[in-house]
């Protein structure tokens, strides 16, 4: 003989067995609970039944779609809600980071060239903003960093060549002795596209002029990597004894004087080495033409190469 209150026990315990186990499963969907208490037992398990079929119903597969899509509807409109945010930070972070020198240093090996060392550090393939006046705002990729024994603190070296014409004033300025008496820097330095050196084991380099600058780290860090074409004008008299001896001491360099040899084919022979190195690909460091013209060729070829992307 079968105990009705047992049954009422079991009923209520499997419902709560139920409940916990389905996320799906609220307060509301206890709408048939009600019938468990009716004196005829038969009258519970047809209500159990309904329930059942009720819950298979809600936990679907399309149910659980729109679960999921509803929840992904949350998150997206959370993200595009802190989108405003985010573009208003990234443009007040590089405001934010400014600092002032006056310690710094500045000199000019010659007539072209400048060179400008300040408090700082900045690693392999980093590139700094420079300004005079807080207006007018300057990238030159990181040439080096080094330990200032006299005050204990590293210093950042950049090489300013005269392309431009506030580069060309402001070496006119530095050579009749009228020196900035304030440099801002940005201490945000992010990676210039000569950090993917890092993703290659054989490169092949080209260099023009003051370009040399950005490769000076990678001699010192990757130079077992590197294969390097400099192109300039008279090199140990532009860039000084300093400069030369770093950069010729590296066992894979070609040097390109242009006052003896002329304006050679750069796109022809950065191929040429690149193919004689067996490089994965090839960096230019250079003006606008020569980058567009390295660049192009050897990708004609199929070879990887990346140039400055002069969107600024």
């Amino acid at each position: 003989m079968i105990v009705e209150g047992s049954h009422e026990r079991i009923l209520h315990r499997h419902l709560s067995k139920i409940s916990n186990k389905s996320p799906f499963f609220d307060d509301t969907q206890l709408e048939y609970a009600p019938l468990l208490v009716d004196s005829n037992f038969h009258c519970k398990c047809s209500a159990v039944i309904q329930y059942l079929h009720h819950r298979k119903l809600e936990s679907s597969p399309d149910s659980h779609f729109q679960y999921w899509q509803s929840f992904s509807g949350r998150i997206s409109t959370e993200r595009t809600n802190l989108t405003p945010y985010l573009i208003v930070f990234s443009i007040f972070l590089p405001w934010i980071t400014v600092q002032k020198y006056n310690n710094f240093r500045i000199c000019c090996p010659s007539p072209n060239v400048a060179l400008l060392t300040f408090p700082g550090k900045g690693d392999v393939g980093t590139f700094a903003r420079i300004s005079t006046d807080l207006v007018e705002w300057h990238s030159f990729s990181v040439a080096g960093t080094s330990f200032d024994r006299k005050t204990g603190r590293s210093q950042i070296q950049l090489i300013i060549g005269a392309s431009g014409d506030w580069t060309k004033n402001l070496i006119d300025k530095v050579q009749t002795g009228d020196i900035p008496k304030h440099l801002w820097v940005r201490r945000f330095k992010p990676p210039g596209f000569m950090f993917s050196i890092n993703a290659y084991s054989r490169v092949v380099v080209v260099a023009t002029g003051a370009g040399i600058a950005p490769v000076l780290p990678h001699i010192l860090e990757n130079k077992h990597k590197l294969y390097i074409l400099w192109i300039g004008n008279n090199h140990q008299l532009t860039y000084g004894k300093k400069m030369w001896s770093l950069i010729s001491n590296h066992s894979r360099l070609k040097i390109y004087d242009t006052g003896e040899l002329g304006r050679p084919n750069v796109g022809d022979l950065a191929i040429q080495i690149a193919r004689e190195f067996r490089a994965q690909a090839v960096f230019c460091v250079s003006n606008r033409s020569v980058t567009k013209t390295v660049v192009s060729a050897c990708l004609v070829k199929g070879i990887p190469a990346y140039g400055a992307s002069w969107d600024s």
